[in-house]
């Protein structure tokens, strides 16, 4: 019991391999970038990357026609749009790629060239395109900075994936100089492609999750588009975030069609959580879907303040009979022992001369508060 305990998943082995994959998909999420990606086979907007590794944007609930679709002198069929957006995908791949290539500096120049014209390209679709490119070569050794008025001029383009690709590119032309009021008013915009990514861009340009871009926030959870809803809590992770956010997150996870990127994106990574969020996350342990009760398992070990660690050992110890598995209720004995003291013993005892639980469980049960008096002496 000294060390930290695996975030594994309480429920069985169909639920482990799936906790196995969020993790990977976490750590994708971690490392992907956030703005726009070259991938992606909807032809109605530029795809964004989501940590569940989908290349679909979130879909702002409505059938409407693409706002980025460029102009054309003949109607092209919905098949035929996608073939183009795909073939301009693709070329866009070569393009960054040129940039990120370290082995021909007259290649690299090439490719930086190839951006700035399709930024400057008379059709809407392929200015996003660049403007998004500006985001994906933002960690290479080339100077940015020459992007950054053109992504200024661009904050209010006639499009909303121009708008949005915008302000990824302005960070990433120049994140020094890129100041926040940019993100918090993509919080208002009339678009919900651009409102959908505006947790996501406060988070890329540092802004902390308090005063004004709190309030923005509390009000993208409550968005009437389900597409700003999912967007705006992929914007959490590993954040902290005010009182009233945490609230508010809560109240979302209330919502059973939000609940399960509430809790899985928002609520289990966030930081130093409050007891609300707690409380939530232990309400999930037994929850009937078996994804949200691991993600609770999961976010009750990380984040959680030292003046809150009772509390979630005592959750545990009240939920021990509660759970339907032995593996469920040695991880539960695990976190009791890792975050309890001496003032659970009673109650591990009592569990552990219940025969009707297995007895390697008791005697875990038993090791378990032994360790508690150890740790309180």
């Amino acid at each position: 019991f000294t060390h930290e305990p695996a975030p594994a998943d309480p429920e069985g082995e169909l639920a482990e391999r799936d906790a196995t994959i969020a993790s990977l998909e976490d750590q994708i999420e971690m490392l992907s970038a956030e703005g726009p990606v070259l991938e992606g086979r909807d032809a109605s907007d530029m795809v964004v990357p989501g940590a569940d590794g989908s290349d679909a944007p979130p879909s702002d609930g409505s059938d409407a026609p693409s706002e980025t679709a460029a102009p054309s002198a003949e109607a092209l069929t919905a098949a035929e749009l996608d073939q183009k957006r795909q073939a301009q995908h693709e070329a866009l791949r070569q393009t960054v790629a040129k940039v990120m290539q370290v082995e021909d500096a007259a290649l690299r120049a090439e490719g930086l060239a190839e951006i700035e014209a399709l930024i400057h390209s008379t059709d809407p679709y392929e200015t996003e395109l660049g403007l998004s490119a500006v985001h994906h070569i933002r960690n290479v050794d080339v100077d940015r900075s020459a992007f950054r008025d053109v992504a200024l001029a661009h904050l209010d383009g006639a499009t909303p994936g121009i708008r949005r690709s915008a302000l990824y590119a302005l960070h990433a032309a120049d994140p020094d100089a890129a100041e926040i009021r940019y993100a918090l008013a993509a919080a208002s915009d009339d678009a919900p492609t651009v409102r959908g990514h505006a947790a996501r861009l406060l988070r890329l340009y540092g802004a902390e999750l308090e005063g004004d871009a709190a309030d923005a926030v509390v009000a993208l959870l409550g968005d009437e588009h389900a597409g700003v809803r999912k967007g705006t809590l992929r914007g959490f992770w590993g954040r902290t975030a005010s009182d009233a956010v945490q609230a508010k997150l809560v109240e979302v996870a209330a919502n059973p069609a939000d609940r399960r990127d509430a809790i899985y994106h928002a609520l289990s990574p966030l930081q130093d959580k409050s007891r609300v969020v707690i409380d939530a996350l232990v309400g999930c342990l037994t929850d009937d879907d078996h994804q949200v009760r691991a993600r609770a398992h999961w976010g009750l070990q990380r984040g959680v303040p030292e003046t809150e660690r009772a509390h979630v050992a005592k959750a545990y110890v009240d939920h021990l009979t509660k759970f339907l598995t032995d593996k469920s209720r040695t991880e539960a004995l695990k976190m009791i022992a890792h975050y309890g003291d001496a003032s659970l013993v009673p109650d591990l005892e009592r569990f552990a001369d219940n025969d009707m639980v297995d007895q390697q469980v008791r005697e875990l049960a038993r090791k378990a508060a032994l360790h508690l008096v150890d740790k309180g002496g």
